[in-house]
């Protein structure tokens, strides 16, 4: 089916990225844009903590739990002021 080994890696980061989009575009409230804008920083640190969980630490889990609460967070303060500027406050 998939002829080379990255071709189903592709297919997968498409259509996660389809279903990222499809979750902003379909949504009628601002703030639930500006929340869902941080599900890729979210799922990337969430995949990358399960396949790192057992060669980690636990000072390297809080560090990467810190990392990924920054990265949502600066990723949709982002996507709030590109988008709307200071017409909306979320809490972020």
């Amino acid at each position: 089916m998939f002829k080379k080994p990255f071709e189903l890696f592709g297919w997968i980061v498409v259509g996660l990225f389809c279903f990222w989009f499809a979750g902003i575009i379909f949504t009628n409230d601002s703030c639930t844009r500006v929340y869902r804008s941080g599900w890729p920083a979210w799922y990337s640190f969430t995949f990358g903590e399960f396949v790192s969980q057992n060669w980690t630490d636990s000072e390297s889990k809080f560090l990467l739990l810190r990392y990924k609460v920054k990265s949502t967070k600066v990723l949709q303060a982002f996507f709030q002021t590109t988008l709307y500027g200071d017409s909306i406050k979320c809490k972020l």
